[in-house]
């Protein structure tokens, strides 16, 4: 028997799928228009306290031990921010960078050679963009341990704006 997995739309389809808006309103859909930028694959400049856990740019690997390196991520930085009062999301300076060291990777790659959905050429129209970060787990993990040891390296965290996202119910 021969499959053929046609049209699904990997990494960032399903956000594509919902109205989500960060600040001034901007949709993810505008943000993502020339393809999905994240830093470390976890956040989006523009959406503060927006996570996300296999987001575009993660790791591209065994998707559990991927899944455990962000959920401890994640769950740490959003301690820290409650305990600062914090709102966070990451720069655009730190989501260029990360997005340009994964296509760096990327392109060092057998994947770059060929149309593939790991770039998004099943999907008619989609840009052709890096979705993944093919540098490993271990590596992945250091850098993550690594952002967390410098005090959350690359992302905003804004207390004087937890008083204006509360009201507009965006903080809990």
């Amino acid at each position: 028997m021969l499959v053929f997995a046609t049209g699904f739309d990997a990494v960032d389809g399903n956000y594509h799928q919902m109205d989500i808006r960060g600040r001034g309103g901007r949709s993810i859909q505008q943000h993502w228009k020339d393809g999905p930028t994240t830093y470390l694959g976890v956040a989006t400049a523009g959406f503060p306290n927006m996570f996300m856990i296999l987001g575009a740019n993660s790791c591209f690997a065994n998707i559990p031990p991927v899944i455990e390196a962000q959920v401890e991520f994640i769950s740490d930085l959003i301690s820290r921010a409650r305990r600062t009062g914090a709102v966070v999301e990451p720069t655009e300076e730190a989501e260029g960078y990360w997005t340009a060291t994964c296509k760096q990777i990327a392109d060092a790659t057998l994947f770059a050679k060929t149309e593939s959905w790991i770039f998004g050429a099943n999907i008619p129209g989609k840009p052709h963009t890096v979705l993944f970060y093919m540098g490993g787990l271990a590596p992945y993990r250091q850098v993550l341990a690594d952002v967390a040891r410098a005090d959350y390296a690359g992302f905003f965290q804004h207390p004087a704006l937890i008083m204006r996202f509360q009201r507009a119910g965006s903080v809990g």
